[in-house]
């Protein structure tokens, strides 16, 4: 079954309390972890995620912290998602280069095209969720 893990689920209400915190001072992973009650080690983990994916940017001292790197109206799920873990997949055949290591039956199944199909559209329709159609 698709499963959004807990990192892109944390990092959603992460930059959930960022963009309700906009137009104040900027938060740090201390505050947001306790804000969304989620261990302040894991927030810091998946903000830089975040950062080095060009969501989020950082202001260093003793104002800094977390703000958006682009218009959240442009943030996709699909791009969270990227961020924090690897490319959405239906069913272990999915994956790049399969082998029969990851089915058995990847040389013979009737399934693997219709369910390659369907995380396609899966796909297409987190590059059209927008962060912001989360939040409203």
């Amino acid at each position: 079954m698709l499963k959004i893990s807990k990192s892109v689920e944390y990092s959603i209400f992460a930059l959930k309390q960022i963009y309700n915190n906009q137009s104040s001072n900027l938060l740090v992973a201390k505050d947001i972890a306790e804000n969304e009650n989620i261990p302040a080690e894991l927030v810091a983990k998946l903000l830089q995620k975040l950062k080095k994916n060009g969501i989020l940017d950082s202001v260093q001292g003793k104002l800094g912290g977390y703000r958006f790197a682009i218009d959240p109206t442009e943030i996709s799920l699909h791009s969270i998602i990227n961020a924090i873990d690897i490319d959405v997949q239906l069913t272990e055949c999915l994956c790049e280069n399969a082998t029969i290591q990851n089915c058995a039956r990847i040389e013979n199944c009737n399934l693997r095209n219709p369910f390659l199909r369907l995380q396609d559209e899966i796909i297409v329709l987190m590059k059209n969720l927008k962060l912001t159609d989360l939040f409203n």
